[in-house]
């Protein structure tokens, strides 16, 4: 956490307002993967990191083996990018793709927005957070991000949003 995150969670007014695709909200080009960390090629990712970007690959349909994400990934034709350089974070690897829901949050003293990615229930971040993939996985976030949040963004409005200071205490 750098020292304006640590002052935004004191100081600011966070209220979750929406969820939105990263692709939609962070303006992800097709075919770009954010992590964790700070920007780094792909050949010089650990271990767990080259996995979880050879993961986002199967979770967007961009390739169907390994060895097809592989060579996505090693040619530059999946762009790799640090989360901390738009408008959001990652925990563990931090995997975020067009596709990932997120839920927006604007602080309501300072006027900015972030994306956050959410938590996948029963697979504690296992795809967002952790870089796991399997089609179970992909297809709870998914329903997560077409079916649940779409009735929790209805409530969200209704209510002008949902305080989350409290949370971060």
């Amino acid at each position: 956490m750098n020292l304006r995150q640590a002052e935004l969670r004191e100081a600011g007014n966070p209220y979750w307002v929406d969820v939105r695709p990263a692709g939609e909200f962070l303006g992800l080009a097709d075919k770009t993967i954010l992590h964790s960390g700070p920007p780094i090629e792909f050949a010089r990712m650990c271990r767990g990191h080259r996995r979880s970007m050879v993961n986002a690959c199967f979770f967007e349909g961009w390739a169907k083996t390994e060895g097809e994400a592989l060579k996505l990934l090693e040619s530059g034709a999946v762009k790799c990018e640090a989360a901390y350089d738009y408008a959001t974070d990652g925990s563990g690897y931090g995997i975020i793709t067009k596709s990932v829901p997120l839920l927006i949050v604007e602080d309501r003293d300072y006027g900015s927005r972030a994306g956050l990615f959410p938590s996948e229930g029963r697979f504690g971040g296992g795809f967002t957070g952790w870089g796991v993939y399997s089609e179970e996985i992909a297809a709870n976030l998914k329903w997560i991000g077409t079916t649940l949040f779409a009735e929790l963004v209805s409530v969200l409005k209704d209510v002008g949003g949902f305080p989350m200071r409290e949370l971060f205490a």
